[in-house]
């Protein structure tokens, strides 16, 4: 369970500081080409936040920025090198290899200058390393030494905000469904047909239900599928119908661009990563690149010289506003009062422009090169220990080299429970060849249905060294040995 949690902890912060990155990859490039980017491409940049965060894999590329952020970089489970500290695996995992998994037999103490083994070890009823694994096992943990969970811990604290944040956003959605349920639709005909031609004009499919009656402050869109057009009370009576023109060609233009499917994916990622501010500012910014966006739509559709009126409209409907209703489910004309300068400013300055921009093509996609892909590591370089060149030889000269069979033997358990039996088999042959004598490596290779190995020079039964005891160094002669035979595989 707690690795479990630490495992789903790293791959989420992992995933929200790659989202991270791109948030400020995003910025920057809206900082370098404000110029010539158009709203609607500032807010297609957006999109790359969202892909980042949703795409469960991905190539990795030299190009790529996680090369500079190693940390946001996947990972291969797996070890990247069959040498780790053997040392102190070896204390902990020494005595389980052999008792567990070895098929050496108990035999009666001998004396081993009869034998003339003077340096090998004779198997007891109970090893000292069994001796020491087993008392260390016996002992209880004092409670004020006990490790605190903290993978368990953190998870906890991230559920319980996830889970706070997602039934604020359910509750949210229910009240509004509640709060204009049954509101009459608009039967003006004038009104009807102003709506008909703004839905032409804008290429719009989707017919829109207008309902006013709404207790909002300006005109909101309501629904993914079946979307309502919700109108303050007596809004088609205190605005002309040019200006209403405007009002649902932006309102439309929110339809075209399917914000409302968006905003909800949005809230889906704030719930998972609410821990992450820079991806909440991301998308407010997000939200502020979407209303200028469905501006630039609304003015193109109107038609030029129409900006004047339309920024009136604007500004006439800022004047009875003060706080939207939150709820993903709503996009409006209005989101935030902050941002009035800004669009207001766009509006002034709007020239219609070509939809489809080669350089902004060509940005977007030099940008998803490099955001959307991952970094390379040691593993994709081709520079680990476990080569993905078909022949294992590298791998395991490198784990002769360390010059001590228990370490080959223990590489080799590893190798083994990794699906790698291959190359278990020959670290396992490597030892055997060392010490003819080790029935632990040979006990593993006739579990493997091996027959074919060297018969044993003498009737002891070598066993792997205490920790305490200086594992001996292989001399020159068996190295040379040993590398000849994996060459030889």
């Amino acid at each position: 369970m707690n690795e479990g949690a630490s495992i789903f902890l790293k791959t989420l912060g992992r995933f929200s500081l790659q989202a991270s990155v791109m948030v400020l990859l995003v910025l920057v490039t809206q900082w370098i080409f404000r110029r010539w980017l158009t709203p609607r491409w500032r807010c297609a940049l957006w999109l790359l936040v969202i892909g980042r965060i949703l795409l469960p894999a991905s190539l990795p590329t030299r190009v790529s920025v996680f090369n500079v952020v190693p940390l946001a970089t996947r990972k291969n489970s797996s070890p990247s090198h069959p040498i780790t500290s053997a040392r102190e695996e070896q204390s902990n995992q020494l005595s389980a290899t052999h008792t567990e998994t070895s098929p050496v037999q108990a035999v009666p103490k001998t004396d081993e200058k009869q034998k003339g083994v003077a340096d090998i070890a004779v198997v007891t009823d109970a090893p000292p390393t069994t001796r020491r694994a087993e008392a260390v096992a016996a002992t209880p943990v004092p409670l004020h030494q006990r490790q605190i969970p903290w993978p368990l811990c953190l998870f906890a604290f991230w559920l319980a905000g996830a889970v706070g944040l997602a039934v604020h956003i359910i509750m949210a959605s229910v009240n509004v469904a509640r709060r204009f349920r049954g509101l009459p639709e608009v039967s003006d005909p004038n009104v009807l047909a102003v709506l008909e031609n703004c839905r032409l004009q804008i290429k719009v499919r989707t017919r829109l239900r207008l309902v006013e009656g709404a207790d909002m402050e300006s005109p909101v869109l309501l629904g993914v599928f079946r979307p309502r057009l919700l109108l303050p009370v007596n809004f088609t009576r205190c605005f002309t119908l040019a200006e209403l023109h405007f009002v649902f060609l932006h309102e439309l233009a929110h339809v075209k661009r399917r914000d409302i499917l968006i905003n909800w994916v949005v809230a889906l990622l704030q719930i998972a990563h609410w821990f992450n501010p820079i991806l909440w500012f991301g998308f407010m910014r997000w939200r502020a690149d979407r209303e200028l966006a469905c501006d630039a739509l609304a003015l193109e559709a109107a038609g030029e010289g129409r900006k004047r009126e339309y920024g009136r409209t604007i500004l006439r409907l800022l004047e009875g506003f003060t706080q939207r209703v939150a709820a993903p489910g709503l996009v409006g004309i209005l989101e935030d009062k902050r941002q009035l300068q800004t669009r207001i400013g766009m509006i002034a300055s709007f020239a219609p422009q070509k939809r489809w921009s080669f350089p902004a093509m060509l940005l977007l996609v030099a940008l998803a090169t490099i955001g959307l892909t991952d970094g390379q590591t040691l593993e994709s370089k081709g520079q680990t220990g476990v080569s993905r060149d078909p022949k294992p030889v590298n791998a395991l000269t490198m784990a002769a080299d360390q010059n001590d069979v228990p370490r080959l033997i223990i590489q080799g358990k590893k190798l083994q429970e990794g699906g790698r039996t291959n190359e278990a088999e020959a670290l396992w042959r490597a030892a055997l060849e060392l010490d003819p004598r080790n029935d632990i490596a040979r006990g593993y290779l006739t579990k493997l249905g091996r027959t074919n190995l060297p018969a044993a020079k003498s009737s002891a039964q070598f066993v792997l060294p205490p920790v305490s005891e200086p594992i001996p160094r292989i001399n020159l002669e068996a190295r040379r040995r040993i590398n000849s035979l994996l060459d030889s595989i």
